[in-house]
């Protein structure tokens, strides 16, 4: 009997000494979509420089050019940003609307597999186009984006005699959740 007590006396003064309380700890998990274009190319351009270049277009890939993190599903469109291009530099100065540049994405070699689908080239205008598809998140994904001129002579009657023309327009991405 009297170890009963002696143990019922130690575990009330344990009791007394030792307490708890609780804390809840809430995890905050924001939807983040962000798309980031590879500030070295914040200007890509097409140059006509040869005959073949008239007749066979030109291309210029940018190696990385685009970065995306999204805590979702989503989809990345690209359009022009004007229907015209503008004319800089040059005696005419005029905004004209030229024909076929396309625009197309691949997945860079750094990316592992992921739930992608790659529109196939698209012809630039004002209106969005699908250029990738995820079904899946994705942290940190770098995409290869291609700017292709038509071949064919279309660019030939924009040509100045003994002057280099320069056209303009602003390419513009954006990020949506799916």
């Amino acid at each position: 009997m009297r170890r009963i007590i002696i143990f019922l006396v130690l575990s009330s003064i344990t009791a007394l000494y030792a307490q708890s309380n609780s804390v809840r700890l809430n995890v905050v998990l924001n939807h983040v979509n962000h798309l980031v274009v590879n500030p070295s190319q914040a200007v890509t351009t097409l140059s006509y420089n040869t005959v073949e270049d008239y007749r066979n277009g030109v291309k210029v890939v940018q190696k990385e050019h685009l970065t995306v993190f999204s805590t979702s599903a989503y989809v990345l469109n690209v359009k022009l940003a004007n229907q015209d291009f503008a004319q800089i530099g040059g005696g005419n100065n005029e905004n004209i609307s030229l024909p076929n540049i396309k625009v197309a994405a691949t997945s860079s070699s750094a990316n592992p597999g992921l739930n992608l689908t790659f529109s196939p080239a698209v012809a630039l205008g004002i209106a969005n186009h699908n250029l990738i598809s995820s079904t899946a998140p994705s942290f940190n994904t770098t995409f290869d984006v291609s700017y292709q001129g038509p071949g064919s002579n279309e660019f030939l009657k924009y040509a100045e005699e003994n002057k280099t023309v320069v056209f303009s327009n602003d390419v513009l991405y954006s990020l949506e959740p799916k």
